[in-house]
């Protein structure tokens, strides 16, 4: 397996920010800004690539960071996905990034269970309420 080029969460951290500041969240536009700031700065030898970016986004699309704002079609006809970032942005990434760790031994363990997806969604439920009555 090759070693990892890149720190996932600083790379997550970084799309946050370039969306708060107000930049267009596309795969091509993220990659191409990330880049010019590495070769800017000279942080890495490696720049980042766009599958990189695209599976980045798809995680913060998945914990609620992001969301599809439109598809446009480029001019050699490609299609154009453009994110823009949630309410909660920020405020979610930074718990996930706290507990980036115990998060995915969670997801894990919950698909070692091999639990259909109503039981999942009933579980994950009891866990919700069970969490919920904690705090009080």
């Amino acid at each position: 397996m090759p070693r990892k080029l890149h720190n996932k969460l600083e790379l997550m951290e970084e799309i946050i920010n370039l969306g708060i500041n107000g930049e267009e969240i596309t795969i091509y536009n993220i990659t191409r800004k990330i880049n010019q700031k590495m070769k800017y700065n000279k942080i890495e030898k490696h720049y980042v690539g766009e599958q990189t970016i695209s599976d980045i986004i798809k995680e913060l699309e998945r914990i609620g960071c992001l969301k599809l704002k439109s598809k446009e079609m480029t001019k050699i006809g490609k299609e154009k996905k453009i994110y823009e970032l949630t309410n909660d942005a920020l405020k979610i990434f930074q718990i996930y990034a706290k507990y980036y760790q115990t998060i995915h031994k969670i997801i894990r363990m919950l698909n070692e269970l091999n639990l259909c997806d109503e039981d999942k969604e009933i579980f994950l439920q009891i866990l919700s309420n069970y969490a919920k009555r904690k705090l009080r």
